[in-house]
């Protein structure tokens, strides 16, 4: 059914949980379900792909789940009771959410009766949809399942869940990290590749907390390789975007600190965090992320993936006393390195206590962690947050007002210690679980109402708390002694203040004290003076001082001084100090004033600062003025980008303001200190051009060759980019400065030094060393550009340096072409076209000119080989002439001019001219017929080189002289002549040589030209089927004594086969009349409307000698062999008359069969008579007589060309009559020009013969002119 899917509306917080009974039974499609039953509408999806990523997977991945409504009987009746379909379905999918530690939503719903529910689990929030009405007229269930279905993708369900409770962990190579964050790459060493990780084991996991959603696993990135990899400790986690900013403050100031500094904590090596969001993209349906926030307090979320440099193990892996002691001890020190940062951890428990790779604790997960000093520092102390079990007794009254205290944390500590305990009592292996009172005991610490009152019992009842750990000493012996070191450090064992809250406040202040540092002192926000002069040191240090160095805390009390300078929503006006520069006009907000006082101060703090650098510059020049300018860009613009990070509120939120409204001459911080050195400094040192003068003078050190300092020019160069700003968009990069200051300039220089040097250089050294000395210099400036120059000049400078050195020498160059032609100077060439490719017409010169080369080279090739008479030419020698200059400069083309189209070009059409006009050629079609005798040849049994990769290249080679040839019809006659006697005489070298040559000609000229070839194959194959059938069916009609003389016959089709009846006629001997008779009476008898033409002239026989002493055998003629028979019949001697009334021959095919074999001396001639010759002898057993006669050579290349002739008129009128037939009305030009266009492929048409071929079909009336118009004809149906 394809229905209209409904409007959903989603709701935020819990469903009513309202049951609606139904009989159906309750069935939750679980994982497990699925993998048990492949057909359960289970599916699994991932969020959205990004096509930035190349289709691969994003991290945030999308499981589904169902539950059916129904009722179910009590365990106790067998009445029913109401199932609650909703309530179910959340613990669902709170569990699927907790399985994986990449997901980062769950998807469900539920189908009771006809009600359909939709629900989706976020870490921001449950949310839900109104009730749909499911029918069968609305089709919104089988649209639902359809959707449903489109989400299922068992693969990327099992990525989505990598590892169960049971089974090996699954990897996830192609999961791709979200995007890092950016604050992160200047203090991290990011790992070079992340694409391929692995889960090798989920340490943690949970999902029961909204929010709260987080995983530890550890991690193998494999980097380049099986060699090549490390293991990581891998955080998830689903942070706020509110308290980013602070949560990456503490992950660089962990990161920057000594490892002594950090002690107990981990190192991050990277920091990846997605976008913010309440509800995956995939979904249909509006959430207004403004409206839950506000309402319900649901921010938007981002995974956070964090990786730390070791691996670990939980802490539920310890399996004594002396480890878990370890561990605890790990997780203390972490604490004070914190404190002594000033940082509150926040969230003490078993899942962020891990053992390092030493054995020793180590403290993760820094998630709610604050700065105690920070911008949200007594707010964030006074947040009950943390994992509710393990919190300090004082943190869970709700009368209570301290705020958190580091021992707090500690108190954690006494907690966690005992819950490991207690699901381990035989230590790491154990899975017996809690006793009995310790399970009472825990299940107090997660009750809002009994929480404090437990935890306080442990320190005010010593011997309740020796009887609750007396079931875990057989294993953990010293656990008490471990329990009241660390009680005693927090208030659990102070008995003497477990009445009073304050005075255990204040006595373990007094304690810890001695471990903190002080706080920084922080102005007053409302003090501007005394703001700037905290900022103003800070500032300077930064700017003058940075090598010095700067502590991590010293850095962020800056940064909070700042922060809570731009962030005062009081006046200055009336304050303790006077606003500078900006009054209260214009109703603009305190917070905005503020920011514009602090942002003059740091403008007047760098023109100040620049005053004195350029002051300092005033008495330099060349290269000591760049390297002061280098020195001091390198410190100001690195202290420049500090001090821009140290004022981001300001740039975030002032500055982006004023810049909204439209105000000009605001910029971000760093910004603005380019400006201020742009305008007070580098003005001043450009001041007549001083500082480019000063790098173009170092760049023609280098140019003559000289050796300089390369990132001195580079420097100045980037500083010149960074400089050019534009003013509407910052962000934009503007190269006028770089362009007036430098690019310009420095062109017309490179103009005039190589103008100078290449004349110069010409004049004095040969062509050939120019172009050396041209391509090194080209190299060089290109190079250059790599070096130190923006990659925008590289086209203006190579252009520059091809106009100077290639385009005004080219004439000198082209000039030398034909020397090194005529030299093969290989290298040379490839220089020289490589230079003249670079300017405008500058091959075309050389195209002609190799033209010409190539033509002559052909021509002198075929008259060395033709000698005096071009007659007696030899096939073979002729192509390989031809061959030979071909392939030489081919290879040339392909060598020196790189394959280039345009010299393939002019390779072509000067082949074209010699291979069908040179002395060879005593007409237009003698070379197409040489050709196709040197193919016979190769074809032939009697080829030498007949080997098959031989013959392959040989092939290839004939077909490179043919795609030259331009009458291609003319080659197609005597092949097809000459493959008809290689076929009938049983001579080709080998049938897959033939089919190779023929589906060459294909493919060069087309199914058509090849089409009698093939049909002639055929015809062969089927005669080796007529022949056995034959003598199949004679030797059961005949007795052997009757088929002495072994026969077979060849059945050629007259439509394809080039061969004519004899001009004689012939009578036939008696042993050769019987099988004649027999076989035509066979083929009749199967075809009997079909006529059999004998073409005698084509036949060959095999005659025994019986009347010499060596028997030979004759291989005869069908001529040969009747005049032969006729002295077995009359004599050893007979007369002409007597041989002719016998063989009922002509005279002119008589004549020459005799003198052949007088010839041959088979037959001797005396006195007019013939005679045979009884003493013929021959080194030969096997004696071919049938040897070709000149004369009927001749006649047959003159038939060919006659039937050549014949064939094109044919071919011409067919071409035009086809055009006519597609256009109807054409005018004269434009049907010669198409039936010529046509036509070339097969042969080059006179225009005469074009115009003949119209007026016989004029004739014919095929075509007419039309009247009014003689040069438009009209073709007639």
């Amino acid at each position: 059914m394809n229905q209209m899917a409904p409007e959903i509306t989603w709701h935020l917080g819990d469903p009513n949980l309202i049951a609606r009974c139904t009989t159906a039974t309750s069935s939750p499609l679980s994982r497990q379900a699925f993998d048990a039953n492949p057909e359960l509408a289970s599916a699994w999806a991932q969020d959205h792909l990004d096509d930035g990523q190349n289709g691969v997977l994003d991290w945030e991945q999308v499981a589904a789940v169902g539950v059916l409504g129904g009722m179910k009987k009590s365990d106790d009746t067998s009445e029913y009771e109401c199932v609650f379909p909703a309530r179910r379905l959340k613990h669902h999918l709170r569990m699927l959410a907790a399985e994986s530690p990449i997901r980062s939503h769950t998807f469900g719903f539920t189908l009771d009766s006809s009600i359909l529910t939709l629900y989706l689990h976020t870490p921001s929030g449950l949310f839900y949809s109104s009730d749909i009405e499911c029918t069968e007229a609305n089709g919104h269930l089988s649209t639902f399942i359809e959707r449903l279905l489109s989400l299922n993708d068992i693969d990327l369900g099992k990525i989505a869940s990598p590892g169960g409770p049971d089974g090996p962990p699954l990897p996830f190579p192609t999961a791709v990290l979200p995007p890092q964050v950016p604050s992160f790459a200047r203090h991290l060493a990011k790992v070079p590749t992340m694409g391929l990780i692995e889960i090798e084991k989920t340490v943690f996991c949970s999902g029961e907390v909204l929010g709260l959603q987080k995983s530890a696993s550890r991690v193998r990135a494999i980097r380049d390789g099986p060699g090549d990899n490390r293991e990581y400790a891998m955080t998830v986690s689903f942070v706020e975007e509110a308290r980013c900013n602070e949560h990456d403050q503490i992950r660089q100031m962990i990161a920057s600190a000594s490892p002594h500094e950090r002690e107990g904590l981990t190192n991050f090596v990277d920091v990846h965090r997605q976008h913010f969001s309440l509800v995956p993209h995939f979904l249909k349906g509006d959430l207004d992320a403004e409206k839950c926030a506000e309402i319900c307090g649901l921010k938007p979320r981002a995974m956070e993936v964090t990786f730390q440099e070791h691996c670990f193990e939980p802490i539920w892996a310890v399996d004594s006393i002396e480890a878990l002691t370890r561990a605890v001890l790990g997780a203390v020190k972490g604490l004070r390195s914190l404190y002594r940062m000033r940082i509150l951890h926040r969230d003490v428990s078993p899942g962020n206590i891990m053992i390092g790779p030493d054995g020793e604790g180590v403290l993760i997960d820094y998630d709610l962690a604050i700065l105690m000093d920070g911008p949200f520092g007594e707010a964030a102390r006074m947040e009950r947050v943390g994992t509710f079990a393990f919190r300090a007794r004082y943190l869970l009254k709700e009368s209570s007002r301290t705020p958190l205290q580091p021992w707090h944390q500690i108190e954690s500590l006494v907690y966690v210690i005992l819950v490991v305990v207690f699901n381990r009592p035989n230590g790491g292996g154990d899975l017996s679980g809690m006793t009995e009172d310790a399970k009472h005991v825990w299940e107090l610490w997660n009750m809002d109402v009994w929480a404090f009152h437990s935890k306080a019992g442990l320190g005010r009842a010593p011997a309740h708390r020796q009887e609750l750990l007396k079931p875990y000493l057989e294993h953990w012996e010293d656990l008490p002694e471990l329990v009241a070191i660390i009680a005693n450090h927090c208030g659990l064992d102070l008995t003497a203040f477990t009445h009073g809250e304050a005075n255990e406040t204040s006595y373990l202040e007094a304690g810890w004290g001695s471990v903190a540092p002080a706080a920084s002192a922080i102005p007053d926000s409302r003090d501007l003076n005394a703001t700037w002069q905290v900022l103003e040191k800070g500032v300077d240090q930064i700017m003058t001082r940075l090598s010095e160095g700067m502590s991590y805390p010293q850095y962020m009390n800056l940064y909070t001084v700042s922060y809570n300078y731009c962030t005062s929503s009081r006046m200055n006006s009336g304050g303790v100090n006077e606003t500078i520069g900006i009054g209260t006009a214009g109703g603009r907000s305190g917070a905005n004033l503020m920011g514009s006082d602090l942002y003059k101060h740091l403008n007047r703090y760098f023109v100040s600062h620049l005053k004195q650098v350029s002051a300092a510059a005033e008495p330099l020049t060349d290269e000591p003025l760049l390297v002061y300018y280098t020195r001091e860009w390198d410190r100001y613009t690195t202290g420049a980008s500090y001090v821009n990070r140290l004022f981001t509120y300001l740039n975030r939120h002032w500055v982006k303001r004023e810049k909204d409204e439209g105000r000009k001459n605001v910029y971000q911080v760093y910004i603005l200190a380019l400006v201020q050195w742009r305008d007070h400094f580098y003005a001043h040192v450009q001041d007549n051009h001083k500082l480019s003068n000063a790098v173009s003078k170092l760049i023609e050190k280098q140019r003559n060759g000289e050796t300089i300092q390369t990132d001195l020019v580079k420097k100045v160069v980037d500083s010149l980019v960074a400089l050019g700003m534009d003013e509407g968009d910052t962000n934009k990069q503007n190269l006028e400065v770089y362009q007036d200051a430098f690019e310009r300039p420095f062109l017309a220089a490179t103009d005039l030094y190589y103008t100078s040097e290449s004349e110069q250089y010409i004049g004095a050294n040969s062509v050939t060393e120019y172009m050396k000395k041209a391509e090194m210099r080209l190299a060089e400036e290109e190079n250059r550009v790599d070096l130190y120059l923006h990659a925008s000049t590289r086209k203006g400078l190579v252009s520059k340096c091809e106009e100077v050195l290639v385009k005004n020498h080219a004439g000198k160059m082209q000039e030398e072409f034909q020397r090194l032609l005529d030299q093969e100077q290989e290298g040379d060439l490839k220089r020289m076209y490589l230079l003249l490719s670079r300017i405008p017409n500058g091959l075309d010169p050389l195209r002609e000119r190799f033209e010409q080369h190539v033509k002559k080279a052909g021509l002198a090739s075929v008259e060395k080989v033709v000698g005096e008479s071009a007659e007696g030419v030899e096939p073979k020698a002729y192509v390989e002439a031809l061959l030979s200059v071909h392939s030489n400069n081919a290879e040339l083309v392909q060598k020196a001019f790189k394959g280039d189209q345009g010299f393939v070009g002019s390779l072509d059409r000067a082949c074209r001219e010699f291979v069908n006009r040179n002395k060879a050629c005593s007409n237009a079609n003698k070379s197409p017929e040489l050709l196709a005798k040197h193919a016979d040849g190769l074809l032939k049994k009697s080829n030498k080189a007949s080997e098959d990769d031989d013959l392959e290249k040989s092939l290839t080679e004939t077909m490179t002289i043919f795609k030259y040839i331009e009458d291609k019809d003319v080659f197609q006659k005597f092949y097809t002549k000459m493959l008809s006697n290689r076929l009938i005489r049983a001579s080709s070298a080998s049938d897959d040589a033939e089919s190779s040559m023929i589906t060459r000609l294909k493919d060069a000229c087309g199914f058509e030209y090849t089409s009698k070839l093939t049909r002639m194959f055929q015809d062969m194959a089927l005669n080796k089927d007529l022949n056995a059938q034959f003598k199949d069916k004679m030797s059961q009609t005949h007795d052997a004594s009757e088929l002495g003389v072994d026969f077979e016959v060849s059945i050629l089709g007259t439509s394809s086969w080039p061969l004519g009846a004899a001009s004689t006629g012939v009578k036939l001997p008696t042993e050769l009349q019987q099988v004649y008779d027999r076989f035509t009476g066979y083929y009749m008898s199967k075809h009997s409307g079909r006529k059999l033409t004998w073409l005698w002239q084509h036949c060959r026989n095999e005659l025994r000698t019986l009347y010499t002493g060596q028997k030979y055998f004759f291989v005869t003629s069908m001529f040969q062999t009747v005049v032969l028979l006729q002295f077995n019949t009359s004599g050893d001697s007979l007369s002409y008359e007597d041989l002719k009334l016998g063989t009922g021959m002509e005279d002119e095919a008589l004549k020459p069969v005799l003198q052949l074999l007088v010839k041959q001396r088979v037959v001797d001639l005396k006195d007019d008579m013939y005679e045979l010759n009884l003493g013929f002898k021959s080194k030969k057993i096997r004696v071919n007589l049938n040897a070709p006669i000149k004369a009927e050579q001749k006649t047959e290349s003159a038939d060919v060309m006659k039937h050549i002739d014949d064939d094109r008129k044919m071919l011409i009128q067919a071409t035009i009559v086809r055009v006519m037939k597609s256009r109807k009305e054409m005018k004269h030009q434009q049907l010669i020009n198409e039936t010529l266009a046509q036509l070339q492929t097969r042969f080059k048409p006179k225009l005469g013969d074009v115009k003949k071929a119209i007026d016989v079909l004029i004739d014919k009336e095929y075509l007419e002119r039309v009247d009014g118009q003689r040069d438009l004809y009209k073709y007639l149906a």
